[in-house]
């Protein structure tokens, strides 16, 4: 599941003499400030992987099968499209985790070992060959290639151990194939790579990476499984539910990066918006964040025009009214218009307070500052002006998107998002592309 984006060190050192091509392509495996020792080791950790896995190929030589070339090309399509999309969604990512694993783990179930290391190969292809945007040679290559070739030997290997069960039977064996995969794949794509050559702790890949993408992980492998027994019954029709498992979430998320900016909101609707999604996040109940959202139309000058959306017929009108009069309190027992200190703010107020200052760093005929720099604002008010509860919602919602956002002051998506809140401020962040580590 992991493959690897080149983040060359070589690259940091300016060579004017040109030298031939295959010299700067040996210069890559530099580590600029290392020990000879240390850089000797890196070296070997990166090629000894890509030695094994000519050795084992052509000593265990797993059963290939070329006979449906059908098929092998649609999960060849499924592979492409999937890193297309990807590429298109993770802006500068070292690594990416994307579902070409799956198409190459279906192969392998479907076609055997090499057929599903071509299939897994194609986004390399795409990316280093055709599209140019990697070097062709390089240590990013040579341990994603290796990780792949020990991944589905490791995969051939335990299916073939299992004998040959059909139908539900192979379900089980199959799995526990795909879950090596995914183990060999990472522990030699990012695990024997990053610390060396993106100075990334191990420790930290175990847990950000490695951990949070296993429901992910799982999930898929369960999709390639009924992908992989229903094969041999329907054909390439099997690979239906795979392609929408595979296509259909990346197409909504880069939906979601092509965020408008937040500069094109009048200031009250800018308001509702961040109010609603820092109400999302503190987990306040649906009534009070409706109640919150109809009072974000009352606070600016301009809030009295019909906002769509709002459920005025389900909120209490004066409740709304007196959370808009509150929202000039200050945290430090300041503001207007009765000068309630802290917690004796309502807490509606209280989001509305940081909402609205928000909206006034960001929205139309303002600053136009970006997400991150207005947060900064926010933080430098937060216990004085802000309750730090709610400046702290805010700096959530922000790094929970910031990262697959494209625009710099982007307008908040996760809350108004369906499903359970669990999900949207949960699961989601964790799996949607984030910015390098």
């Amino acid at each position: 599941m992991s493959r690897l984006s080149d983040y060359s060190y070589s690259s940091m050192h300016e060579e004017t003499d040109r030298p031939h091509a295959l010299t700067r392509a040996f210069s890559r495996w530099r580590i600029p400030d290392a020990t000879r020792r240390r850089e000797t080791t890196a070296v070997a950790v990166n090629l000894a992987p890509a030695v094994v896995a000519l050795l084992g190929l052509a000593v265990l030589q797993p059963p290939s099968d070329w006979s449906d070339p059908v098929m092998i090309a649609a999960l060849c399509a499924i592979s492409a499209i999937a890193y297309l999309a990807e590429a298109r969604l993770k802006f500068g990512v070292l690594a990416f985790y994307g579902a070409t694993f799956i198409a190459a783990f279906v192969a392998l179930i479907v076609a055997g070992a090499l057929p599903a290391l071509l299939v897994w190969v194609v986004p390399d292809v795409i990316s280093r060959y055709l599209l140019r945007r990697e070097p062709r040679l390089s240590p990013g290559f040579v341990a994603t290639v290796s990780s792949y070739a020990l991944a589905v030997l490791v995969g051939s290997e335990l299916i073939a151990m299992a004998g040959e069960p059909t139908g539900t039977q192979a379900a089980p064996s199959l799995f526990a194939a795909g879950m090596a995969m995914w183990t060999v794949n990472f522990c030699f794509a990012r695990l024997t790579f990053a610390p060396f050559y993106q100075g990334i702790a191990p420790s930290i890949l175990m847990r950000d990476e490695f951990g949070r993408l296993a429901p992910t992980a799982l999930g898929m492998l369960l999709v390639g499984v009924i992908a992989g027994v229903t094969a041999d019954a329907i054909g390439v029709l099997a690979l239906a539910p795979l392609a929408v498992v595979i296509c259909v979430p990346q197409l909504v998320l880069e939906r979601m990066v092509s965020s408008d900016p937040v500069h094109r909101l009048e200031r009250s609707a800018a308001t509702r918006l961040y109010a609603e999604a820092i109400a999302d996040v503190m987990e306040l109940p649906r009534a009070q964040r409706r109640e919150i959202a109809c009072a974000a139309a009352l606070v600016d000058a301009q809030g009295g025009r019909q906002q769509p959306g709002l459920e005025w017929r389900h909120t209490d009108v004066s409740r709304a009214a007196f959370l808009a009069l509150h929202s000039h309190e200050r945290w430090s027992g300041n503001g207007w218009p009765a000068g309630l200190p802290a917690e004796a703010i309502p807490i509606g107020s209280r989001v509305l307070a940081v909402a609205v200052e928000w909206a006034s760093l960001t929205a139309r005929d303002t600053a136009h500052l970006s997400q991150a720099d207005a947060i900064l604002a926010l933080e430098a008010q937060s216990g004085h002006a802000f309750d730090p509860a709610v400046v702290a919602a805010g700096v959530k919602v922000v790094e929970d998107e910031a990262g697959f956002a494209a625009e710099p002051s982007f307008q908040p998506k996760l809350h108004r998002l369906p499903g359970p809140r669990a999900w949207r401020r949960g699961a989601l962040p964790g799996l949607l592309p984030g910015p390098a580590a």
